[in-house]
């Protein structure tokens, strides 16, 4: 389930499993409000989890502070709610039922697992009254409801604890071994639970597979360990294919454990929710921008925006004649708002917000007055039109791509791509057809922080990979031979070749693999590519003044005879000519 907030918890401690007396001081009668007919609503309460109903007409919410669960309808948003002895912490609806996770007390690392306590709830969503309530051995932190209706629920203390699995009447069917305040979201069509936790890092992904019975038999974790950055937040589609994890990538889920948890896209920005509509063809993600983006789900592609206007969005649901947003404001006042205004995804000033910070690389081609942009996580190149202002045309890709250029005759545009063999693609800039490909092994970038990039010169092809130590790999423009480094050090974050085509300008990270502070610094050097190997001629000396080391992929920008690069100005003919500039890294 999602959270709006970092966890804290509660106060009272509960025993072992047994159903609740009725005597315990529950407000289990719901307290409801008059309607209201804005298309926006201020709650009196900070949400921390919430949930909707199967058609979106009630969303769920709960307030920890005031030990309520509410219920707040979507279309004329009357509020009612249900007060509990304990603290209320994640939601999961299934079948008109509304299961609740109780907290007797804050997490906490030390608070061992013999003796952690908790509780869960279940509600009848069509009279909305408490029906059962269980105690449990665990401290409750997320929690999930399979096929068979068994009850998952996942410990937010004791470091090093457990996954428990409980029966409609609270019967602990089995326990497995988990880290504190793991995310959990259950496949339904796979049947399995997946989990991402929160407190080791790196945070790594985790299945369970389940038995006829519930019982949780056996798990396995991803193959990724410390790739690529990753939220403990996320979600699985309904046709239980994808999980979708808010820092904005996707990977699959399958049958055979070689081929599930494999990362497949980054085609968004970071979101804050996501609600699916399959049925239409849609999902709808909770922007960070004040916005929520609509998407076609069979293909990834933005097809409209939701212009949102009384804070960030938080978490966002379908409703049966649109959407509907909570969000939370700059004062952390939570909305509920309804949507009803669309805006393009492809005509803003910023180029749509849809496409936003999404781009990994791009280039300018003043023959064509163009700019060629690339989408990471789709795989297509986009072509801006600077004359128009518009983008003209989405190119599909065969391999992800990292970084672009132009060759140095105007004819080519040069993509490197973040790919095992398939290093280069080559394609006409008049067709934006495939001319050529590069096959050449080296290993998949998996640094997040650092993209490759491709630069021809001299009859070259130079690449630098963006891996945890950069290389250098350098082509033979005609035959694509492999040509080796070329006499380049390791440890590039950028290159630029001077007009005349004789001087490439390297940029490079000093001790950046162990770390990237102000103790370290970077080096630019200048070379003469013309030789059979690269000529070192003139090297920026930090004795004057100490460029820190990160971020990492700092560019250099090249201007005539002036090299800017972080808060420098340089001589491009004399690297020890150089002046403090800019107040703050470029």
């Amino acid at each position: 389930m999602k959270r709006f907030l970092s966890l804290l918890l509660i106060l009272t401690l509960c025993m072992q499993m047994m159903v609740v007396s009725t005597a315990a001081a529950d407000t289990t009668s719901a307290d409801t409000t008059s309607a209201d007919t804005s298309d926006i609503k201020t709650l009196s309460f900070q949400p921390f989890d919430s949930v909707s109903n199967s058609d979106g007409t009630v969303i769920y919410m709960t307030s920890r502070s005031e030990k309520r669960v509410y219920s707040i309808n979507t279309y004329n948003f009357t509020v009612s709610f249900i007060t509990f002895d304990l603290m209320p912490e994640a939601l999961c609806y299934k079948d008109g039922k509304l299961y609740v996770a109780l907290c007797t007390r804050d997490h906490y690392s030390c608070w061992w697992k013999e003796d952690q306590s908790g509780a869960f709830a279940i509600i009848d969503c069509s009279t909305f009254t408490k029906t059962a309530q269980y105690n449990i051995n665990i401290d409750p932190y997320d929690i999930a409801v399979s096929n068979e209706n068994n009850i998952y629920i996942t410990c937010g203390s004791g470091q090093f604890g457990y996954i428990g699995g409980y029966t409609q009447q609270g019967v602990l069917i089995n326990t497995s071994s988990i880290c504190q305040l793991s995310t959990l979201v259950y496949n339904s069509t796979l049947d399995r639970l997946y989990t991402i936790d929160d407190m080791v890092m790196p945070l790594d992904m985790t299945a369970y597979t389940l038995d006829s019975t519930g019982k949780i038999t056996s798990s396995y974790v991803w193959k990724y360990h410390n790739d690529f950055d990753t939220s403990n937040l996320f979600d699985i589609s309904p046709d239980g294919k994808y999980i979708f994890n808010n820092i904005g990538y996707i990977a699959t889920c399958a049958a055979a454990q070689s081929e599930d948890m494999i990362k497949r896209d980054e085609p968004f920005v970071p979101f804050n929710g996501i609600s699916f509509d399959l049925a239409n063809d849609a999902f709808y993600l909770a922007g960070i921008d004040n916005r929520v983006h609509q998407y076609q789900y069979s293909n990834l592609t933005p097809t409209k925006d939701y212009a949102v206007s009384s804070g960030i969005p938080q978490s966002v649901y379908k409703t049966l004649d649109g959407i509907v947003i909570i969000t939370k404001d700059n004062n952390s006042v939570y909305r509920i708002e309804k949507a009803t205004t669309t805006v393009s995804s492809a005509t803003d000033n910023d180029y749509g917000a849809a496409f936003k910070n999404e781009f990994s690389a791009f280039v300018y081609d003043p023959g064509h007055n163009k700019t060629y942009l690339l989408n990471k996580g789709t795989k297509k190149l986009f072509v801006f039109n600077d004359s128009t202002g518009t983008i003209e045309k989405a190119v599909s890709l065969d391999y992800r791509p990292d970084g672009i250029n132009i060759s140095s005759d105007g004819t080519k545009i040069l993509i490197v791509n973040d790919n095992r063999v398939y290093l280069v693609t080559e394609l006409d800039i008049n067709t934006l057809q495939k001319t050529r490909e590069i096959i050449y092994s080296i290993p998949e970038n998996l640094n997040e922080t650092c993209h490759r990039h491709i630069i021809e010169g001299q009859g070259k092809i130079f690449i630098i990979d963006g891996d945890i130590e950069i290389h250098a790999y350098v082509f033979d423009q005609n035959t694509l031979a492999y040509l080796g480094n070329f006499g380049l050090p390791t440890g590039i974050s950028d290159i630029k070749i001077d007009d005349s085509g004789k001087y490439m300008y390297i940029s490079t990270q000093q001790s950046w693999l162990i770390n990237m502070d102000d103790s370290n610094y970077s080096l630019i050097y200048k070379y003469d590519i013309t030789k059979d190997a690269a000529v070192l001629t003139d090297c920026f000396n930090p004795s004057n003044y100490t460029v820190s080391c990160g971020p990492v992929d700092s560019p250099i920008i090249l201007c005539k005879d002036s090299l800017y690069f972080k808060k420098l100005k340089f001589s491009a003919s004399d690297l020890k000519t150089n002046n403090i500039l800019f107040p703050e890294t470029i």
